[in-house]
């Protein structure tokens, strides 16, 4: 099931209903917040990610730029720190600023028709990095607090992140680093996931032998019961019938 979230609006709620005979029926209800399970999703994502990409400039500017986008994973929690290392080569001949920017899409999907709502959380400017230069930018961004988190799950609605690293040229397209990001909500569990140490033990997606919080230990045999030493649980027969062989026919 999908998470709860408060856009296009995905509800839970809780009802209890008193049945009386000869008198009316009682109902109360009350709504709650369901946090949906992403065990699957987040081990793959602990991982450093990166990404990379060059551009010939034309018209109005001459040369080639690259840039190289490092972040130490892909999942964070509300409030958590963005730490993001761009890798500049700027062989243009004109100054370039890169920039940093979160940005949100909504996609509502009904039938074959989709929609999409891009929204920008926020934007940051980097300092210029000069013509025939080669410079490395570290940047901090925090994740907002009231940020809602990625929608996973569901069908109809979904909610996905993005981190845009590119450098600012006047008049032209801009050569952009786009990252994938995952935000869950702040809470006890989903900060634990996120911590560079869970990294250690993940077992491969899809391991069904690893052992759980509810696991026992495997019985001895079929039912938990010591093994018979034959079908039915009695000792074995000397012969057919079970008595003792004949000195002649």
């Amino acid at each position: 099931m999908p998470s709860s979230f408060q856009g296009a609006q995905v509800l839970y709620s809780l009802e209890a209903k008193l049945s009386r005979s000869m008198r009316l029926g009682k109902t109360a209800y009350t709504n709650f917040t369901f946090l949906s399970k992403t065990d699957k999703i987040i081990p793959p994502s602990m991982e450093p990610c990166s990404g990379y990409v060059k551009k010939n400039m034309k018209l109005f500017t001459s040369g080639r730029v690259s840039l190289r986008v490092n972040i130490d994973k892909a999942v964070y929690t509300e409030g958590e720190t963005l730490k993001i290392l761009a890798e500049i080569e700027n062989n243009s001949s004109r100054a370039l600023t890169p920039k940093f920017t979160l940005q949100q899409m909504q996609i509502f999907i009904a039938g074959f028709s989709k929609n999409t709502v891009s929204k920008r959380i926020f934007k940051e400017v980097g300092e210029h990095i000069p013509s025939s230069s080669q410079q490395s930018v570290t940047k901090t961004l925090g994740i907002p607090l009231d940020l809602t988190p990625t929608l996973f799950h569901c069908g109809i609605i979904q909610v996905q992140y993005t981190l845009q690293v590119y450098l600012d040229v006047p008049f032209a397209k801009d050569p952009t680093v786009i990252i994938p990001l995952t935000i869950l909500p702040k809470t006890i569990g989903f900060e634990q996931m996120t911590q560079p140490s869970m990294m250690m033990g993940f077992e491969p997606y899809g391991n069904n032998d690893q052992a759980g919080w509810n696991s026992y230990p495997p019985p001895s045999a079929s039912g938990g019961y010591p093994p018979q030493s034959a079908f039915g649980g009695y000792p074995p027969q000397t012969t057919f019938g079970g008595y003792p062989p004949q000195s002649a026919p």
